[in-house]
């Protein structure tokens, strides 16, 4: 299927109002009038469709995903420690890869945490 995306539509203001904090929640951006850009006339005030979405998996699909009897699952426990020591100061992403390198490692059997990833920008957390 061969299905275009004419994203979705956001209200912008100019740059000038953006940085003095008139739009906080826009992230969208006006192309600049001209030459070059006739092409993208559904991308002036739009949004991708599929964005700011992240799903994340304990394993690979058709694979056991591993739990402890006592400790429980394997990928929560490491999800909730290095969430615990990191989430203050490292983005999403580093964090599941500090998951998928200390829940590969675990075991006699294997298991390998995976993602996909629609953000447009690096997500944190802020911990209170």
């Amino acid at each position: 299927m061969e299905q275009k995306d004419h994203g979705f539509e956001v209200a912008s203001a100019p740059p000038k109002d953006r940085a003095s904090g008139g739009n906080p929640e826009s992230d969208a951006a006006l192309f600049p009038e001209g030459p070059g850009n006739s092409d993208q006339p559904d991308a002036v005030a739009s949004l991708p469709t599929p964005r700011d979405i992240f799903v994340s998996y304990s394993t690979f699909p058709v694979f056991v995903s591993w739990r402890g009897t006592k400790s429980g699952s394997w990928y929560m426990e490491t999800l909730d420690g290095v969430f615990e020591q990191w989430a203050d100061s490292e983005d999403l992403q580093t964090l599941l890869l500090r998951v998928a390198n200390a829940v590969s490692e675990k075991g006699i059997y294997r298991q390998m945490p995976g993602y996909f990833n629609f953000l447009r920008k690096k997500l944190f957390f802020k911990i209170c």
